[in-house]
């Protein structure tokens, strides 16, 4: 029996298409870009916007309780935390609903939250987070008159460790009519460690979104009479989710992110290469990487 070599060559010489792995990019391959929010129905994109505004306001305020008024009397919800790099989550979420490592029974049940008060009493009980908004993507794959099928997905920082790490997450949501507006009926909730490839994709939306900034800011002021140039940067906020990715990508402090991104006026590639560069040559300080 002859084994597959390192370019997976069938035993006849003819090659094998490359294996399916998911943190991996493939330069030949054209696929269309992806588009941050797939809606056919205005109203549906109209109410489920509104909702998702006021749950993620109340999700990462002080307090979850006023979120019992969010989701059905029956509802249901569950969690599950990426198991190939889930080192880095433990400790902060401990029940971890993925059904290819839980095999109980008892315990897939109690990992399954049942009600209004269990499931906002478990999300009470997450760490504290800070949701990028602009990072946000929206699928409404269904709509009819008795629900909505909504899938989120973006970027939160965990704010309950001194670094503030960056999470990615995949939630779904079904909700449906209750009262005067909607509810949440079932929900699955996924949490990873973003790969290499999204943090790349992450700090790319970063740039394009302090350029959009800079321009508006431009055509702004070049609307009135200016006696002098201004120049400009991003807002606080943006400042500090770029100073987050650059810190989780390259390992230094947060100190030193924001130290580097100031020098390279605030332009995340100029930024990240810089680092690469003075890495390197040995010349960052050990200081930059202490937590």
């Amino acid at each position: 029996m002859i084994l597959f070599c390192c370019c997976y060559y069938l035993q006849d010489g003819t090659e094998l298409p490359r294996p399916i792995v998911f943190d991996m990019v493939d330069e030949a391959a054209k696929i269309p870009s992806s588009q941050q929010m797939y809606v056919q129905d205005a109203k549906a994109k109209e109410i489920a916007s509104q909702f998702l505004q006021q749950y993620f306001t109340i999700f990462d305020s002080e307090n979850r309780q006023p979120l019992l008024d969010a989701y059905n009397e029956h509802a249901f919800f569950s969690m599950t935390i990426n198991t190939s790099n889930n080192n880095k989550l433990n400790g902060h979420y401990l029940e971890n609903r993925n059904l290819l490592r839980v095999n109980d029974t008892i315990r897939r049940q109690k990992f399954l939250k049942q009600g209004r008060l269990p499931v906002v009493s478990f999300i009470s009980e997450m760490p504290r987070t800070r949701h990028l908004l602009n990072t946000f993507t929206m699928d409404i794959s269904l709509v009819t008159q008795t629900m909505m099928f909504i899938t989120i997905t973006g970027y939160f920082q965990q704010l309950n460790i001194k670094e503030e790490p960056i999470r990615y997450f995949n939630r779904t949501f079904i909700i449906v009519p209750e009262g005067e507006g909607y509810c949440i009926r079932n929900e699955q909730l996924h949490i990873s460690q973003p790969s290499e490839v999204q943090l790349k994709e992450l700090h790319q939306k970063l740039n394009q979104l302090n350029a959009q900034q800079t321009q508006s800011e431009t055509e702004t002021l070049s609307s009135t009479e200016v006696v002098k140039p201004i120049a400009t940067e991003p807002d606080d906020e943006l400042k500090k989710q770029m100073a987050l990715t650059l810190s989780q990508q390259t390992n230094m402090n947060l100190e030193w992110s924001l130290k580097c991104l100031r020098e390279t006026q605030w332009i995340y590639d100029n930024a990240f290469a810089a680092f690469q560069e003075f890495f390197k040559l040995g010349q960052i300080p050990s200081e930059a990487f202490t937590k």
